[in-house]
């Protein structure tokens, strides 16, 4: 996928250097975003010499090589590329380079100072965070990446960020919640960036998500085929290609692409919990069943209806929220009328952690082995 890369754009490295700044530009982004790190090198060793004030050459070099995880030497070329130009970017990417090499006291150094001078730039507040997961203080960096939450409501960098938190503090299903969400911000209708990808493909296999793995690491595939092929399209090598014939539709996609398209019908919402019915028997059934179960003199929102419902042998789907009393719901069924447990199917989903955390932590201490599960039922 990566060899010989130059010859599958149809270009010599001498072409290179005689292309325009924009399209040599877009060139080499295309080389460091998708790691042909060894075939960038090599047209930078060409192209510096001949600019040596280009601070973007500069720049491409620094991340070329923390990329292959040689901060060590990308160091040096940032400080003399700030000597140059110096940008807030620059910086930033001067921090990192600080924290790929171990040393978080100057990276958090040079992003304090950041903070103070542009307090409103969510990039010093990522990277101030980014900072704060590897120095292993999980309260200095959800600060700062709530501070950039405040800044931009919708910042992928955020979700990244608390991914990156939950992750290190081993809080896989946390995590994975945010790796999804990242995955889904896609409001603005843009693709999510390449590096995002790679990002969460790398999350995937390290969480043991096989089947998101596989998902990310397939688009990536796609997405790799589709910039060699617009690249192609651009090239000098490439110009005088003839052009794609067009493809006529048969009459039949040409006759499925003029129906019309098939009008939605919004389906009823479902009724809300104080619309749904129960009689003033199930209702001190159902509560004096719980007290005795559970201690519990009162029920959360939903579940006395949902306990009535199933208590009258209906088919219910109930969504509440972490902490709603799903738990609940399943086992008052099953304790106080075991019956009905053995007649039909109940099945509460919960994230398996945060589920068997709840189960520990919420037992009843009078509870014991050697006690019963359930309670005979009451008198209709």
């Amino acid at each position: 996928m990566y060899d010989r890369i130059l010859d599958q754009l149809g270009l010599t490295l001498d072409q290179v250097g005689d292309l325009p700044g924009n399209l040599r530009s877009r060139l080499l982004n295309f080389l460091l975003r998708w790691k042909h790190t060894d075939t960038l090198h090599t047209c930078l060793d060409l192209l510096i010499p001949a600019n040596p004030t280009l601070v973007s050459l500069l720049d491409l070099r620094a991340r070329a090589l923390m990329s292959q995880g040689r901060a060590a030497e990308a160091i040096p070329i940032l400080e003399e590329r700030l000597r140059i130009k110096t940008s807030l970017t620059a910086r930033s990417l001067f921090a990192r380079a600080h924290l790929a090499q171990g040393d978080t006291d100057t990276a958090l150094d040079i992003a304090k100072t950041l903070v103070k001078e542009r307090a409103d730039s969510s990039l010093v507040w990522n990277l101030l965070g980014t900072i704060e997961v590897a120095r292993e203080n999980p309260d200095a960096a959800l600060g700062a990446f709530r501070h950039l939450h405040e800044l931009r409501l919708h910042s992928k960098g955020h979700l990244l960020g608390m991914l990156a938190l939950y992750q290190v503090q081993k809080d896989w299903v946390t995590a994975s919640g945010y790796a999804v969400q990242v995955l889904n911000a896609t409001e603005d209708g843009r693709p999510l960036p390449v590096a995002y990808l790679q990002h969460l493909r790398d999350y995937f296999r390290a969480s043991g998500e096989v089947t998101r793995a596989i998902e990310v690491a397939t688009e990536l595939e796609r997405r790799y085929a589709h910039e060699v092929a617009e690249l192609k399209d651009v090239l000098p090598g490439n110009v005088s290609s003839p052009a794609r014939a067009e493809v006529t539709p048969r009459p039949a996609e040409a006759k499925r692409k003029e129906l019309p398209p098939r009008p939605i019908q919004a389906a009823p919402p479902p009724p809300a919990f104080d619309q749904v019915p129960v009689s003033a028997q199930e209702r001190s059934r159902i509560q004096q069943a719980t007290q005795q179960l559970f201690h519990f003199d009162a029920l959360l929102p939903g579940q006395l209806q949902i306990l009535a419902c199933t208590l009258r042998g209906e088919d219910v789907l109930a969504i509440l929220p972490t902490g709603g009393g799903k738990s609940l719901c399943y086992r008052a069924n099953c304790r106080s009328w075991p019956a009905r447990c053995e007649e039909r199917t109940y099945s509460p989903f919960c994230p398996p952690v945060a589920a068997s955390r709840s189960a520990t932590n919420c037992r009843p201490c009078w509870t014991s082995a050697a006690q019963p599960w359930w309670f005979p039922p009451s008198s209709p």
